[in-house]
């Protein structure tokens, strides 16, 4: 838990002088530059030198960020460089710190009565302990219908997400729009991943008219499967998977269909890595970049669809570890098919020989030479 220990960080500051293309003379002064800050955290709970010495080409220092005594929420710091010779100029740079503590981890926990205005906005972030796949949120209107003379529906938006490792927000995000009316409770069940911080926003919807108080309690549960995928091969025969649920005893009703089939392709031969032209570097860092070249060959038994997936890269754009990835499908004629990408479509293709040349490009050869030998899957429906 990251939040249960302190950190130490390293801060590189690198001065920044306003011409690049200038005489012998400014030259020498920027190489004998040299300008002393002095260092303040705006928190307790940040602990930093008391001076920094700023060189031409640049200096680190280190802080000490100690969360541990901080209670759940959010809270945020600066760490402020002031010219030791004119504080009075105000701090020449800043460094933002935001740390995020979760309420204590629990299956099960209530986060009371919660009154809304419109539009205003209750932000929780919760650690999903482990053994979790589902939260369910439960919401209840306090107005009584007996006593209340407003029976009105109030509309709450519920809004949940997690940031996983190289992927996109949405693939763990949740929008809910609850019409509440007196006395009742609304339960919404959201899918969630074990280990990793939900951050939970309540808010009364921006139009509504006057207060809004409720009851929010959340529980988690879930069933896991072990092992979490299963490969059937050809001639293998069946598999097997055990189920079990950490938190809570679980009623399930498991059902399994067969609706793909995929066929593994290896390259026709090893990669190819090559620099690109000089159109391909970075014009700020003068990086080049490079290239591998693979070339799948297969053939179509019959006119349909296909899919051609390449797991390693596709299902990431911003994301993805490689620069860029694409797939240009052809028959055996060298006639163009399709392109797939990073969320490919299917392609058709008449009875025949099908070649697919696929491109990855990364600044880094080493990291292409990874992917010489990947293995890509023609995906059809069964």
């Amino acid at each position: 838990d990251e939040v249960a220990v302190r950190h130490t960080f390293s801060i590189r500051i690198d001065p920044r002088f306003r011409k690049n293309d200038v005489d012998l003379e400014t030259q020498r002064r920027r190489v004998a530059f040299e300008m002393r800050f002095t260092l303040k955290a705006t928190s307790s709970w940040v602990r930093v030198p008391d001076h920094l010495m700023l060189m031409h080409n640049g200096r680190s220092f280190k802080i000490e960020v100690d969360p541990t005594g901080l209670p759940p929420g959010v809270h945020t710091a600066k760490v402020l460089g002031y010219d030791s010779s004119a504080p009075n100029r105000g701090p020449m740079f800043s460094v933002p710190i935001t740390v995020v503590r979760p309420l204590e981890e629990r299956p099960q926990m209530s986060l009371g009565e919660l009154s809304f205005q419109p539009a205003e906005v209750k932000r929780f972030f919760l650690s999903v302990p482990s053994g979790a796949t589902w939260m369910d949120v439960s919401v209840t209107d306090l107005r009584e219908a007996s006593v209340d003379k407003d029976s009105s529906p109030r509309l709450i938006v519920l809004h949940t997400i997690q940031l996983l490792p190289h992927q996109a927000y949405r693939d763990a995000e949740a929008d809910e729009y609850l019409n509440l009316v007196p006395s009742q409770t609304t339960i919404k069940s959201i899918p969630v991943h074990q280990g990793i911080t939900l951050e939970m926003a309540l808010a009364r919807y921006w139009s509504a008219v006057g207060k809004t108080k409720v009851e929010v309690s959340v529980e988690f549960r879930g069933c896991r499967p072990s092992p979490e995928s299963l490969l059937l091969t050809c001639g293998g025969g069946g598999g097997s998977i055990k189920l079990y649920s950490e938190l809570t005893n679980e009623t399930i009703q498991p059902s399994a269909k067969l609706t793909k089939w995929k066929t593994p392709l290896t390259p026709k031969v090893e990669g190819i890595v090559s620099p690109l032209g000089d159109r391909d570097v970075w014009p700020s860092e003068g990086k080049r970049i490079y290239q591998l070249l693979l070339k799948y060959e297969f053939r179509q038994e019959e006119t349909g669809s296909f899919v051609p997936r390449a797991p390693a890269l596709q299902g990431y754009i911003y994301e993805s570890a490689f620069e860029s990835q694409m797939m240009l499908v052809f028959d055996g004629n060298k006639q163009y098919l399709g392109t797939a990408d990073s969320w490919p479509d299917g392609i058709k293709a008449k009875k025949g020989d099908v070649v697919i040349r696929l491109q990855v490009r990364h600044h880094d050869p080493t990291m292409l030479e990874k992917l010489k030998n990947m293995e890509v899957f023609i995906e059809r429906k069964l």
